[in-house]
């Protein structure tokens, strides 16, 4: 599972989970979950981070309540999320 802060400079998490994916078809790595993180809310940041590929998208700063909420919906719908590569 990744957490993908969306507002990085240089490359910003839309871009670099769109990155992601195009290996994710090729390959080149597995189908890892992407959450989108931003202290910026609203429905707009939700739709442009599914967009862009990512599962799920949450407002920082995130409770422990919350990431747990999160984690176990995501686990629900991702069944084969990778635990270690040998």
């Amino acid at each position: 599972m990744i957490f993908m802060d969306n507002e990085m400079p240089i490359m910003d998490g839309y871009e670099a989970t769109r990155a992601i994916k195009k290996l994710v078809e090729k390959k080149e790595l597995p189908d890892i979950p992407i959450i989108g993180l931003s202290a910026h809310s609203g429905e707009e940041f939700k739709q442009r981070s599914i967009e862009a590929g990512m599962v799920e998208a949450i407002t920082k700063p995130v409770s422990e309540q919350k990431l747990s909420s999160l984690l176990s919906t995501i686990k629900k719908k991702h069944v084969n999320i990778v635990h270690s590569r040998e």
